[in-house]
């Protein structure tokens, strides 16, 4: 806490093998709070340059909040596709985000790809618009589709692909489209990512 600190510092000796992916989920209900210091960071920091053939890269983002600010998170989707054509001019990238309006299944605050599993304890609001640290917290990266070393870490990573697939179902079904949003680019569809196939 009161420090300055940036998330290229807190993944630089595990970069390469958090890059190393076609496809990424990050869970957590608070990730939209001080997104350029949190959120856009991270995306700036953890997404390949570009994959092979021109493989689409899928990156989805389920989070919570007021559902009714539409705009609010229009302009939020927006931003974070503009980031990623900036940041990433070679890389396809398929965005979607998702959020719910109260409260969901995630516990977790999560980042998984095909072959890691990244937790925040406190959650990946972590930085203020400052570059210091909000609170304390412990940031584990782990792999445990390379090196397992535990069936418990297995099943977490399995547990919180379930978790997603039922929240994003759950929202796509919603009648109400005032307590759930989804956003697709390109528009429209159910989720595509990796990940949530399996």
């Amino acid at each position: 806490k009161d420090m300055n600190i940036e998330w290229s510092h807190i993944f630089r000796n595990a970069e390469y093998k958090l890059c190393n992916c076609n496809s990424m989920l990050i869970v957590d209900n608070y990730i939209i709070k001080e997104p350029e210091s949190n959120l856009f960071a991270i995306i700036r920091t953890l997404l390949p340059e570009s994959l092979l053939n021109n493989t689409e890269f899928y990156l989805t983002i389920i989070t919570e909040g007021d559902t009714t600010k539409i705009e609010q998170y229009a302009n939020l989707y927006i931003k974070i596709c503009s980031l990623v054509k900036k940041e990433r001019p070679n890389l396809k990238c398929i965005v979607e985000l998702y959020a719910t309006n109260g409260k969901n299944d995630f516990h977790d605050r999560s980042i998984l790809t095909n072959n890691s599993k990244i937790d925040s304890l406190a959650g990946f609001d972590l930085i203020n618009s400052r570059g210091e640290a909000r609170k304390e917290t412990m940031v584990t990266i782990i792999h445990p589709g390379l090196q397992s070393f535990s069936d418990t870490c297995d099943q977490s990573y399995a547990n919180i692909l379930e978790t997603a697939k039922n929240v994003i179902e759950g929202i796509e079904d919603a009648e109400d489209r005032h307590t759930a949003i989804t956003m697709h680019w390109p528009i429209g569809g159910k989720t595509k990512n990796r990940l949530l196939e399996k």
